[in-house]
């Protein structure tokens, strides 16, 4: 079992599912990392926040259906879960036998409104580049 991230791909092999990282969220983590380290100077809290974030990555690989779905909380109907990890949301859906990590939002912002505009934007780049791998079909 592969259980280092793919870098370029954004996939990893983990647990029961493969786990799909859009670049939206792989750059929500880079960007994380970016704040912590370089902004509150803190590069042992980003690397233990990174590290929180990977492990729960793992248990959704194990057990996708334990995220609670967005749709419980917001009058959104939709397919998507969240887990909490620290003050952050990751965002995923599952489809067979992958789980699809859309993107790692802090807790305090507007993730509702950020995540659907990522979730249409990656849609419509998917659509343009006829590679459809990275969020499953509606």
């Amino acid at each position: 079992m592969d259980e280092s991230p793919g870098r370029r791909t954004g996939i990893w092999t983990l647990g029961m599912m493969e786990l799909r990282i859009s670049p939206a969220a792989l750059e929500d983590m880079k960007d994380i990392r970016r704040y912590i380290e370089d902004d509150l100077s803190n590069a042992d809290a980003a690397s233990r926040l990174m590290r929180a974030i990977v492990a729960k990555m793992r248990s959704i690989a194990d057990y996708p259906q334990a995220g609670s779905q967005i749709s419980r909380f917001a009058n959104i109907p939709s397919d998507i879960r969240f887990m909490p990890v620290q003050n952050y949301f990751i965002f995923y859906r599952t489809e067979q036998e992958a789980a699809y990590i859309l993107r790692v939002i802090y807790g305090r912002r507007d993730y509702i409104r950020i995540l659907f505009a990522s979730v249409d934007e990656d849609r419509t780049k998917a659509d343009d580049s006829q590679d459809k791998s990275l969020l499953p079909e509606p």
